[in-house]
């Protein structure tokens, strides 16, 4: 019952923000400073008669296309007569329009208009400030298209109102009148005495009125909408779930003063209890944030506490946010969590500073843990050419047990990075080290960078990019202190990484790239490694979009290092793969790969997994591919894999199936369907077959009867194994033009559901 009304505030904020053109989009706390603005848009028609001055191309000043007089006085400007001008981008329409080029203030008087690309905002009156990025409009309708909502709806939308006045932070719309009915008469419209739109975050209505086939059918003094949170519903949800049982979800809108919101929930669960809780959410030119509280009543009385707070000071800006639960029978039914965040910023032109602090706590009944972190980053630019970026954090770990000792480690991690840009490369300092706190037991770090200087350069650096294009190559040179993980001895290493690439041109049938790359490392203990990379690729194009590639590489490494980090395994292999149009609808395609570094070992093939696969789309609209794996090993064809698309202008039909050559049995069945259509009904629905289980996994179908202007929808979810399991059905009417998202497709974790078969290639 509440869809009616939260089409009208999206389509009213939408009217008032974007329809307009006047691109002013909502500003948020965090990034206070940044702006976003509409493109100009090109003349809505071509020029009539004109009075015959200059027409200027500077935005800035006022085109006139139209006038029957025009009265000039400084910056001040009249038109008179069947007006049409352009400014700012804008199209302007209207008996008589007076304005001020310098306060680039507007009035628009008599059969008023101003025209974007998709829509026309008309009115017997216009009063547009494009500097304060204010107006007012009087005895105002619009027609808007779908593209102004980015495509989310499906009908026009058309709007009436006594009056409409605001900013870009809030709007103020007087006896408002709405539909997305085409009709003379149409099937409903939805009236409101008072309308507060606060773009891209809330509604408020007073006064709301729905009628529908000329009989009023629903009024509600107060109603507030959300519409910066899509995935919350004021439709009460009914379902079923393995851990909840049966349940019934509302939502309420709360009257508040001034430009905040408040929601209260109540819940009731057969398994739970009642639920009870609320959301206030609060928003000023410098600060912004919410607070929500829920609780269970039943014997699993939980509790949890969300918060987060985002204030601006000057140029700094301070983030907050807490999360507190308490036995929550999801996750931790006998626990009780607290985490808090917080972050301060403290920009300076191209450097930042940032101080940041998270702490956690997890208390059970036989344990308690305590995670916590002190943190400073600082990135800065000298001069040009130089950055440096500074990271200290001050970590602390400590859990407690009734049946055993307790554990308590502090640390303090360092991490400093600075790079200077000179002409021949670049000179990098790295230092990296966790330092112990107090009594820590068994402290060891094998990440220690104590310090290591580098220099990079390459040949487009050394000898320009014309030499470079001939003989490209990459060169590092560095020497540093590291620490070694068997005997924690710091160790210096000096080491050299020398790689060249000469790639594929593609300009022929025939193409032939190569690579080399060279790595010695010389240590401190009297050890030294040195590996020598080497590939190459040749390709043979029959045309575009089919070709045959053969590539080898070859990784060898001599010697002895101490140190993991430059430790590598040695490698020796051939692979290639062919695509081959067979016929004009059919491609066929193969691959595989030879190790010859399996040789030598005994019952094993030297030869990978062969992958077969074919395409064939005999038309746009149907498309079946193959994909099938071959083991040399075991001489089985282990996975099959079809998938199968068909598609019309309406509708789409996808089957995904995985044979298992092991088990020799399917693994998995999986079909979509969306936008068939019986009539008014058009269905969409996914189901997922385990061929191992013998069972549905998970089926989700969404019916939409088709009512004109409106839809009557209902949506099954079916999530039959997994985390909460359990089946929920929504039925509730929904206009069109509301940006509508179901929550279709996706599991209980967020998880896509569709015709993917799982791994096993």
């Amino acid at each position: 019952m509440r869809r009616p009304a939260a089409l009208l505030v999206l389509a009213l904020a939408a009217t008032v923000k974007s329809q307009t053109h006047l691109g002013w989009l909502p500003q948020s706390v965090a990034v206070a400073l940044e702006r976003s603005r509409t493109a100009p848009t090109q003349p809505a028609s071509p020029p009539g008669q004109g009075t015959g001055q200059a027409e200027p191309e500077n935005q800035d000043q006022i085109r006139i296309l139209r006038a029957d007089s025009v009265t000039r006085t400084g910056t001040r400007i009249k038109l008179s007569g069947s007006v049409q001008a352009q400014f700012k981008g804008y199209d302007l329409f209207a008996t008589e329009i007076e304005g001020d080029t310098e306060s680039n203030l507007f009035v628009l008087k008599g059969g008023a208009r101003l025209i974007g690309p998709d829509a026309a905002l008309e009115g017997e009156t216009i009063e547009i400030n494009f500097d304060t990025e204010s107006f007012r409009v009087t005895q105002g309708s619009a027609e808007l298209r779908p593209k102004l909502l980015g495509g989310r709806t499906q009908d026009d939308i058309y709007l009436r109102g006594s009056q409409a006045y605001g900013t870009e932070r809030e709007v103020f719309t007087i006896d408002g009148d709405f539909t997305t009915c085409d009709r003379k008469d149409p099937h409903f419209h939805v009236l409101g005495s008072s309308i507060v739109v606060r773009p891209e975050k809330r509604v408020i209505l007073r006064g709301v009125e729905l009628t529908v086939l000329n009989h009023r059918i629903l009024k509600l003094p107060y109603l507030s909408i959300p519409i910066d949170r899509r995935n919350e519903r004021y439709t009460p949800e009914v379902g079923q779930s393995r851990d909840e049982g049966y349940y019934v979800k509302t939502r309420w809108g709360v009257p508040v003063a001034g430009p905040n919101a408040a929601d209260a929930y109540l819940d009731y669960f057969t398994k739970l209890g009642t639920g009870l809780g609320g959301r206030y959410q609060y928003d000023s030119e410098r600060s912004a944030g919410f607070l929500r509280v829920y609780g269970l009543t039943g014997d699993q009385r939980s509790l949890e506490g969300t918060a987060q707070h985002a204030q601006v000071f000057g140029p700094n800006d301070l983030t907050i946010d807490l999360n507190y639960q308490r036995q929550n029978y999801l996750n931790a039914p006998e626990n009780t969590y607290l985490t808090t965040r917080a972050q301060m910023n403290f920009p300076q032109g191209r450097n930042n500073t940032r101080l940041a602090f998270h702490r956690s706590t997890n208390d059970g009944a036989s344990f308690s843990s305590l995670q916590q972190t002190l943190g400073l980053t600082d990135v800065r630019s000298l001069g040009g050419s130089i950055r440096t970026n500074l990271d200290i954090r001050w970590a602390t770990s400590e859990s407690k047990f009734e049946s055993t000792s307790n554990v308590k480690r502090e640390q303090v991690d360092v991490r400093f990075r600075g790079q200077q840009e000179l002409r021949a490369g670049s000179l990098e300092l790295e230092y990296q080290r966790s330092i112990p706190v107090g009594e820590t037991v068994n402290f060891f770090s094998a990440s220690d960078r104590t310090p290591v200087l580098a220099f990079r350069t390459s040949a487009q650096k050394l000898m320009g990019p014309k030499a470079a294009g001939r003989t490209p190559f990459q060169l590092d040179l560095s020497i540093g202190e590291f620490m070694n993980p068997s005997n924690k001895q710091r160790v210096t290493r000096s080491f050299l990484d020398f790689s060249t690439l000469q790639p594929d041109r593609m300009q022929r049938r025939w193409g032939l790239s190569w690579s080399t790359r060279y790595r010695q490392g010389f240590y401190s203990d009297d050890t030294a490694q040195y590996s020598i990379l080497t590939g190459a690729a040749l390709r043979y194009s029959f045309d575009t979009t089919h070709q045959f590639n053969l590539r080898y590489n070859r990784l060898q490494s001599r010697g002895f290092t101490p140190l993991s980090i430059d430790r590598v395994g040695e490698s020796n292999f051939l692979s290639g793969d062919l695509s081959v149009r067979a016929a004009r609808d059919l491609t066929l395609g193969l691959q595989s790969s030879y190790d010859f570094t399996q040789e030598d070992r005994p019952n094993v093939s030297p030869w990978q997994l062969v992958g077969a696969r074919t395409e064939w789309r005999p038309s746009e609209n149907f498309e079946l591919r193959s994909v099938a794996s071959y083991d040399p090993q075991r001489q089985i064809w282990s996975n099959l894999r079809f998938d199968l698309r068909w598609q019309s202008d309406e509708a789409f039909v996808s089957l995904g199936a995985r044979y298992d050559g092991f088990r020799q049995q399917w693994g998995a069945v999986n079909a979509y369907f969306e936008g068939l259509k019986f009539g008014r009904l058009r269905a969409t629905g996914v189901v997922n077959f385990n061929g191992y289980l013998k069972k549905i996994e998970a089926q989700q179908y969404l019916l939409t009867y088709d009512l004109h202007c409106a839809e009557l929808v209902m949506q099954v979810i079916d999530n039959r194994v997994g985390f909460r399991p359990g089946r929920e059905i929504y039925v509730f009417l929904r206009l069109k033009a509301i940006p509508y998202q179901p929550d279709f497709g996706v599991g209980r974790r967020g998880q896509p559901i569709g015709t993917g078969t799982g791994s096993g290639f």
